[in-house]
C-alpha cells in the first residue's frame, strides 16, 4: 500500500524519473526475463487474460469499504496515505475513486473487478489483524472480524491462506509477480514476504501490489 502514491519517482538504477507502469514493466523485463506490460505487445484484450489478486498482511484494508477505514483508522495503522489529502487515509483510496486520483486509469479495485480480475483476501491476516485491533480498542476479536468481513467489497472472496491461494493459482499455470511496500517489485518466490500477491495467466500479466 502506498506504492501508487510514491510514483512518479526518481530511480538511481535508471537515472530517470519512472512512472508506476514503467516500474511494473521493468519488474517483468529484468526480474522475470519477460516482456513489458502493454496490450500492443501481446495483442490481447482484458478478456484474454486471467488475473487473481490475493490481499495479504498490510494489503487487507484494500478489500474493505470506506466506513471501516474511518472507524478503525486503517490509514494510520497500516501507514497508507491518501494521495488526495496527503494524510493517513480515512477512506479506501483504491476503490470508487475519481478520475486522476490514481496514476494509472482503471486500476481501482472496483474497476478491475468489473474487468474480471478476481480478488482474494487472506483469512489468516483477517483473523490476526482483527485481533490486534480488538485488543488495542478494548473490543471482542470476533466482533471486529465480523465487522470487517461484512464490509468486504463486492468481488472480494475470503481464502483460507493467502500463500496457499497464490500457490494454487500458480499450479494452474499462472505466473507470479509481487510488489512490497518496503522494497518495491519482487520476483517469483517471494509470496511469503509480500504484503499481497497477484498471479496472472494467459498472454498478459499483472503485477501484484500492496497498492
Amino acid at each position: 500500500m502506498g506504492v501508487f502514491a510514491r510514483y512518479p519517482q526518481y530511480r538511481p538504477r535508471s537515472n530517470s524519473v519512472e512512472t508506476i507502469d514503467y516500474r511494473v514493466s521493468d519488474c517483468f523485463r529484468r526480474s522475470m526475463n519477460g516482456t513489458p506490460l502493454a496490450s500492443e505487445t501481446y495483442g490481447t484484450t482484458d478478456a484474454d487474460n486471467s488475473v487473481v489478486v490475493v490481499l495479504r498482511h498490510g494489503g487487507i484494508p484494500i478489500g474493505m469499504d470506506t466506513p471501516m477505514w474511518a472507524k478503525y483508522k486503517f490509514g494510520e495503522f497500516f501507514k497508507i496515505h491518501d494521495g488526495v489529502t496527503n494524510a493517513p487515509a480515512v477512506r479506501n483510496p483504491f476503490s470508487k475513486v475519481k478520475a486522476g486520483e490514481l496514476p494509472i486509469p482503471g486500476m481501482a479495485l472496483d474497476e478491475l473487478s468489473a474487468k474480471g480480475v478476481l480478488f482474494g483476501i487472506c483469512n489468516v491476516a483477517l483473523t490476526v489483524h482483527s485481533g490486534i485491533f480488538a485488543k488495542s480498542m478494548g473490543l471482542r476479536a470476533d466482533a471486529v472480524r465480523q465487522d470487517w468481513v461484512a464490509s468486504l467489497l463486492p468481488g472480494v472472496q475470503i481464502v483460507p491462506s493467502g500463500v496457499i491461494a497464490v500457490n494454487r493459482t500458480q499450479e494452474r499455470g499462472c505466473a507470479y509477480c509481487g510488489v512490497d511496500r518496503r522494497q518495491g517489485a519482487r520476483s517469483a518466490g517471494a509470496a511469503a514476504d509480500a504484503d499481497s500477491g497477484a498471479v496472472a495467466s494467459a498472454a498478459g500479466a499483472v503485477c501484484g501490489t500492496t497498492l
